[in-house]
């Protein structure tokens, strides 16, 4: 699942695309590393919407810190699992799936989320 902090300003996929090809280079998406799950599945997405080019990487080593600086706003968005639900501090964007998920089915799945292949 695509994070935001539970306060962030995006509501969907389609704001996100508008809010990086409006500021490109500002927006930043955190990951557990490079080549984790969560690096793997945030730069498929991104790059299947297009914008991957216009985002700012940062990895973390591991979820927790990740975690830590998406509740601080110092990244907008992260991949994580349905677990990170339950604290209240975040909200999912999409899931990386490609039907909606049967514990957060209001949740769009990717291709429902505007996005296009690779």
């Amino acid at each position: 699942m695509l994070f935001v902090a539970a306060d962030s300003p995006y509501q969907s996929m389609e704001d996100v695309v508008a809010a990086v090809e409006d500021a490109p280079d500002e927006l930043i998406y955190g990951s557990s590393g490079p080549g984790a799950i969560t690096h793997l599945t945030m730069v498929s997405a991104f790059a299947g919407l297009g914008i991957i080019d216009d985002m700012k990487p940062l990895p973390f080593q591991g979820v927790g810190p990740a975690i830590k600086e998406l509740t601080a706003g110092n990244i907008q968005f992260f991949g994580g699992t349905g677990l990170l639900m339950d604290r209240g501090d975040f909200r999912p964007l999409t899931v990386f799936n490609d039907t909606r998920v049967e514990n957060s089915p209001t949740c769009p799945s990717l291709p429902w989320s505007a996005s296009r292949p690779p």
